[in-house]
């Protein structure tokens, strides 16, 4: 091949579009890799220092069951975050496959390994990846390689896996996970978790992705690097290396470099981050790098095992205390945990993902400012009534009748029987509101037909055309009439008693119980959700913006709407999750309400609050240079970082704030039963209210979310248009909800005209149910 190296847009082509890779570009024999691949000289193998003394420990496990192995095994955890394991019980064979496995892909020709790139994979369960970003930020490394997803259906999945590798991974993932799950269960018990069942161990397994790292031999191997420092985000990761080496792993005590030599047979063990958080920073996540080859290819098969975080991991966290060393029992009740320290609940709420499909579309979250800490969730004090569970008995509330109380009872009754005035109503029990006077009264009345009987002693009232009495016609009438209007004794304390007993209403139907499914599932925190959801309540208005317009005298409210309509197109172009979107938009609009903007700088504003709220809320955030890209290169790296810190500043960190999208979720749930159709409507009319300055500042979120979702039943026609259910969980009733409909169903009216499209276009998607298309609600529209 040609020694010229390519221009760095045929390189760009030639690594990524043709699936060259880092390989390919090893094989035209640079003399000089290129710039971007270069390490700063401090990063170099010939600039560190390098502890030739030191090693980190190799255990055999040959007898698990060894306390001493377990020792052996917590201890190198603790003091060095890694260590090789020997006689593990995975057969040679089994290791060597798995490696010559990672060879023969890599030596396939370009176009057989290209129909693995993320953009042509058969599934998303293989794909292959290069280094090579042309808009990372950081120095490049020296490698490519193939992640394949191990979800516990890889015997389904492994049937897209490249035919050249398939059965060497699928065996070698075979016998490395029991090897994993047995030192979950030692590291574990280490910090005294002694109670390790089903949900805990398949949590704690999650997901594993197996990797065929290839680093080609290098021209310069002294400027580059096969993996700059690092640590793994993983809860552990199991490597097997070849014999061609290049680990370095970092001391705990000082900037020294230990090499792990391979060592035939050896697999290397390292703590990651989230193992780290849970054993409150017992066990170490450390730094480590790779230094390539110029003579050889190198490979490893890393295993990273993602944990699926919950609270029952969370809880993990709870039960070693390094300055006691003492156990907790991790089956202890939840009220006396919270009795420890507050702070422990930080990785319960960073975490906590509830199990449920995401709707319209995990991750650590910003520490928020002083004085806007959340305290741990109690009882808050619902005042909503809640369904009883079945099974548990309800406390009775009750009111004693005052004065005032039953001069109420009594108005309320009076007006009842004005009414129905040709009723006579017969009453049992009137002994529970008059005594025993009322009850004599009461006896003297005519008995009640046998065949009707009374439950639970509520009155029940029977009108004399159901007593059999015969029709006199007009007669009986005239004598009727003719009676005297004042009410009877009997009549009165038959209101009171209907009024009492709650009869003079129309009976609703009882609210849904919509977490009744979520009851067993951990993931859901169902115990927890009223809670929360009331919070949110409590808090929203802490979020929302006042009117600022007036104090904004080169931006107007049309300008707003274009910003918010183009960062919809960039939410969208990213595959960003839904709650990076209202988050960015709360945070424009909180800051526009205390810092004036200048025209020119308003796109930069957007681009800023949008790289704040990826960073909250994606796992993988988009970068500095990818906003700059999309923004055409209006604005340089440093501007927006200055922005990014201008607008932290003046929100004072405080980012934890119930968007619309909170509640969204939640309402679309209850709005029973919740389609994908329902569910894209609802979003679709929330997107609408995000464009509108006025909607934004005259409606809370959670009023406006509740409003889409009435919007989206009377546009699918959906019967009836507001339930008990939706009132009960949105604490609002139709009546106040119709004014803002009538606005956001204003919005999907004048749509088809409005110059901004990309709420438009972006819900004409087939995928999303082109719920644009639907016509609007005619009720909600002028006449």
């Amino acid at each position: 091949m040609s020694e010229q190296l390519p221009e760095p847009d045929n390189l760009i082509d030639f690594m990524l579009n043709k699936g060259n890779g880092v390989k390919g570009l090893s094989q035209i024999n640079l003399k000089q890799i290129p710039d971007r691949f270069i390490q700063p000289p401090e990063e170099r193998l010939d600039h560190i220092q390098i502890a030739i003394q030191e090693s980190v420990p190799v255990i055999d496990v040959s007898r698990w069951n060894d306390p001493g192995v377990a020792e052996s095994i917590c201890q190198a955890a603790a003091k060095w975050g890694f260590f090789q394991i020997i006689n593990h019980g995975i057969p040679d064979e089994v290791l060597e496959n798995v490696k010559r496995a990672a060879h023969d892909f890599f030596e396939l020709p370009v176009e057989e390994r290209r129909r693995y790139l993320k953009e042509n994979s058969p599934s998303h369960t293989v794909m292959l990846k290069t280094s090579f970003s042309p808009l990372a930020e950081k120095v490049l490394e020296w490698k490519d390689y193939l992640m394949h997803f191990c979800d516990g259906q890889e015997n389904e999945h492994s049937k897209f896996w490249p035919p050249v590798s398939r059965d060497q991974v699928l065996d070698y993932v075979n016998w490395i996970k029991p090897i994993i799950r047995k030192l979950l269960t030692v590291l574990l018990n280490g910090i005294k978790v002694k109670q390790i069942d089903e949900v805990k161990e398949s949590a704690l397994m999650g997901s594993q992705v197996v990797t065929l790292l290839y680093y080609p031999k290098c021209p310069n191997p002294n400027l580059a690097a096969g993996a700059g420092r690092h640590s793994d985000v993983s809860s552990i990761t199991v490597l097997l290396q070849d014999d061609v080496g290049g680990l370095y792993v970092r001391t705990t005590e000082d900037d020294q470099w230990i090499h792990i030599a391979p060592t035939k047979g050896a697999l290397v063990v390292n703590i990651g981050d989230i193992l780290q958080i849970m054993s409150n920073d017992r066990y170490k996540s450390i730094e480590h790098r790779v230094f390539v080859n110029g003579s050889k290819n190198r490979v490893s098969v890393p295993v990273f095992v993602n944990a699926q975080v919950t609270p029952s991991l969370a809880l993990c966290r709870k039960c070693w205390r390094p300055e006691r060393n003492q156990c907790i029992n991790s089956n202890q009740k939840e009220q006396e945990i919270e009795e420890e320290e507050e702070l422990d609940l930080e990785m319960a709420s960073r975490v906590v993902v509830p199990e449920q499909p995401r709707v319209g579309g995990g991750k650590q979250k910003n520490v928020q400012a002083e004085g806007r800490n959340r305290p741990v969730l109690r009882d808050i004090g619902n005042l909503v009534a809640a369904p009883a569970v079945e099974g548990k008995a309800q406390n009775q509330i009750t009111r004693p009748i005052t004065r005032s109380f039953g001069a109420q009872l009594l108005a309320n009754a009076q007006a009842a029987v004005e009414k129905n005035n040709c009723k006579k109503p017969l009453v049992d029990n009137l002994n529970v509101l008059v005594g025993n006077d009322g009850a004599a009264k009461a006896k003297a009345m005519p008995k009640k037909e046998p065949g009707i009987k009374a439950k639970n002693n509520v009155p029940i009232v029977v009108s004399p055309d159901e007593e059999g009495s015969p029709k006199s016609g007009t007669k009986m009438k005239e004598k009727m009439s003719s009676r005297k209007s004042g009410k009877s004794l009997t009549a009165i304390l038959t209101a009171r008693s209907k009024a009492a007993s709650g009869l003079t209403k129309k009976p609703k139907d009882l609210p849904v119980d919509i977490d009744a499914a979520d009851v067993d599932n951990e993931l859901a925190a169902a115990e927890y959700v009223e809670d929360m959801y009331n919070f949110y309540k409590l808090t929203e208005e802490d979020g929302r913006v006042q009117g600022y317009m007036d104090s904004q005298p080169e931006i107007n409210s049309k300008m707003r709407s274009i910003l918010v309509d183009w960062l919809i197109e960039v939410h969208k172009k990213f595959e960003l999750v839904p709650e990076s979107l209202y988050l960015t938009i709360n945070i424009v609009d909180r800051f526009l309400s205390v810092k004036t903007v200048p025209r020119r700088e308003l796109q930069l504003v957007g681009i800023s609050s949008m790289l704040i709220a990826c960073k909250y809320e994606e796992i993988w955030a988009p970068e500095v240079s990818d906003f700059i890209a999309i923004s055409d290169n209006a604005y340089v790296r440093e501007q927006v970082l200055l922005m990014e810190k201008a607008i932290l500043g003046k929100l004072e960190w405080y980012l934890t704030v119930p968007t619309p999208y909170v509640f969204l979720v939640r309402y679309i749930k209850a709005s029973v039963p919740a389609d994908k159709e329902m569910e894209n409507m609802a979003f679709f009319f929330a997107e609408l209210a995000l464009m509108n300055y006025s909607t934004i500042i005259n409606y809370s979120p959670s009023k406006l979310s509740a409003s889409a979702v009435y919007v989206a039943r009377c546009t699918l026609n959906r019967s009836p248009l507001w339930t008990e259910t939706l009132k009960h969980y949105t604490g609002y009733s139709e009546d106040q909800l119709i004014q803002c409909a009538k606005m956001l169903a204003s919005f999907h009216s004048g749509a088809a005209e409005n110059k901004l499209k990309a709420v438009s276009r972006k819900y004409t998607d087939p995928a999303r149910n082109a719920v644009a298309l639907f016509p609007p609600a005619k009720s909600l529209l002028p006449a």
